[in-house]
């Protein structure tokens, strides 16, 4: 049997358009963009999270907070 040996990426056109079909059965037309936006926010968030990129500051305790 032979080998299949697949370049750079798993899927090809082909098997994009048929997920894209299958999503937009699930979801609708109109809830796509919704579901691209959301999905490009975790992805950015997750990029953040592995690189250490966290703009936040830390948490003060509550006691420093409190007037002396």
């Amino acid at each position: 049997m032979a080998k299949l040996d697949y370049p750079d990426s798993m899927f090809g056109i082909g098997e994009l358009l048929v997920i894209l079909g299958v999503v937009t059965l699930i979801y609708g037309g109109r809830r796509l963009p919704q579901l691209a936006s959301q999905f490009k926010k975790f992805r950015e968030g997750f990029k953040k999270g592995i690189r250490g990129d966290d703009d936040s500051r830390p948490i003060r305790d509550v006691d420093e907070l409190k007037p002396k």
